[in-house]
C-alpha cells in the first residue's frame, strides 16, 4: 500500500490518496480529502459522502473518531442513520521514530460489529 498526501490549488484540505497493490492485480486507489470546514473536522469521498471526526491526541498517538456521516448536498450536510454506516470509524496513527509509523483503522457497527479492519507499518519517504 503506498499513502500519498497532496493539497489542491484554491482547494481547503489535505488530500490522501491510498493506493493498494495485489498480486496480479491492476493497482486500486482511494482518494479523500480531510478539512476543516465551519470549526468541525471531515473528511469525504467522492459523490458528497463523508463523516464529521473529533481528532485528539492520546498517548502519544494521534486519533480521529467518526461521530456522523453525512452526505452533503449543496452546501447541506445531511446527517445518514448509523445504521446506514459501515460503522464508528476510529484512525490512529502511532509515530514508531526514525520516519517509520504505524496506521491502524477500524469500523465497528452497532448490528454487524466489525466491518473494517487495517493495519500497517508505514515509512515516509523524503
Amino acid at each position: 500500500m503506498e499513502v500519498a498526501l497532496t493539497t489542491r490549488q484554491h482547494k481547503a484540505g489535505v488530500y490522501w490518496c491510498r493506493t493498494y497493490y495485489f498480486p496480479d492485480k491492476k493497482p486500486f486507489s482511494v482518494t479523500s480529502v480531510k478539512k476543516d470546514e465551519a470549526g468541525r473536522m471531515m473528511e469525504m469521498v467522492g459523490g458528497g459522502f463523508g463523516m464529521f471526526l473529533d481528532v485528539f491526541a492520546e498517548n502519544g498517538e494521534l486519533h480521529f473518531k467518526s461521530t456522523r456521516y453525512f452526505w452533503k448536498f449543496i452546501r447541506w450536510y445531511l446527517p445518514l442513520p448509523h445504521w446506514l454506516s459501515p460503522g464508528k470509524t476510529h484512525v490512529i496513527h502511532q509515530d514508531l521514530g526514525q520516519g517509520n509509523f504505524r496506521f491502524t483503522i477500524t469500523m465497528d457497527h452497532w448490528l454487524l460489529k466489525r466491518t473494517f479492519y487495517q493495519t500497517g507499518v508505514f515509512h515516509e519517504r523524503t
